[in-house]
């Protein structure tokens, strides 16, 4: 280390490499927010009431309510916010072209 380079950073590097490591550092961890909060409100989402059925029974009987969820309408919501969950995670796990894969 020379006494022209600041102390904390690695020898060989620049404040330009460290600032794009801060931008890239940044927007790995927007996606992955993004990521996760799109899985929560998709997992959120099929535990809601998305619609109600009303059957009409005989006059001195009351009309059946029938609430149907999200995961009720659409079977596989749980499962593709899991899914996007995991793929949080992976991103986090992985690195290079991995990453870029699974960023497909």
């Amino acid at each position: 280390m020379t006494a022209a380079e600041p102390r904390g950073r690695e020898p060989g590097t620049t404040a330009a490499t460290d600032a794009g490591r801060g931008a890239r550092r940044r927007e790995l961890t927007y996606a992955v927010l993004l990521c996760v909060a799109g899985a929560g409100l998709a997992l959120w989402a099929s535990t809601r009431t998305w619609a109600v059925e009303l059957t009409a029974r005989p006059t001195p009987l009351p009309p059946v309510r029938d609430a149907r969820t999200g995961a009720g309408l659409l079977p596989w919501l749980p499962a593709l916010a899991l899914v996007g969950l995991a793929g949080g995670g992976a991103v986090l796990a992985t690195r290079g072209r991995a990453r870029r894969l699974l960023g497909g």
